[in-house]
């Protein structure tokens, strides 16, 4: 049923961002590894370049990867958590109840549009008898007018 169905579908999110933060922890280890020479021990290296050189003539390729373990050890239990409560509040906040039946949906992660950009249109009202709606917003900072239309 449906219950199973958003079970499984948070199970998959909970995988999905275990993978990802796993695979882009091992991938940015060689940067990663760098960075701390170089703030362990500034004066050592000329720059970012140099302590790539020196670490590649080390210890080759595996030496840009040593410590990729313990790295993706905390990055993947992070992201395990972190992205899919992301997504849960990021849904949980894409709808609002306006009462009398009417619920405001948006979409794209509720951003609004400035008048210039020609965006689309990114919230829909849904029931309740509401039919047409324009909010506007004057940014505090460049002045022009943001708004939702429907």
């Amino acid at each position: 049923g449906e219950e199973g169905s958003a079970g499984s579908s948070q199970l998959d999110e909970i995988i999905a961002a275990a993978i990802a933060g796993g695979v882009t922890g091992y991938l940015t280890n060689p940067m990663d590894l760098v960075k701390t020479k170089m703030m362990l021990n500034p004066s050592a290296f000329a720059g970012f370049g140099d302590a790539w050189r020196r670490t590649m003539r080390e210890g080759g390729i595996a030496g840009l990867f040593a410590g990729a373990g313990a790295r993706v050890s905390y990055i993947m239990p992070f992201c395990t958590f972190y992205l899919p409560v992301y997504e849960i509040i990021k849904r949980k906040l894409e709808t609002v109840s306006l009462g009398g039946g009417a619920v405001l949906e948006v979409r794209g992660g509720a951003q609004a549009r400035s008048e210039r950009g020609r965006r689309r249109q990114i919230a829909s009202i849904r029931g309740g008898g509401q039919e047409s709606v324009r909010a506007e917003h004057r940014h505090p900072l460049r002045g022009d007018r943001c708004f939702v239309s429907f």
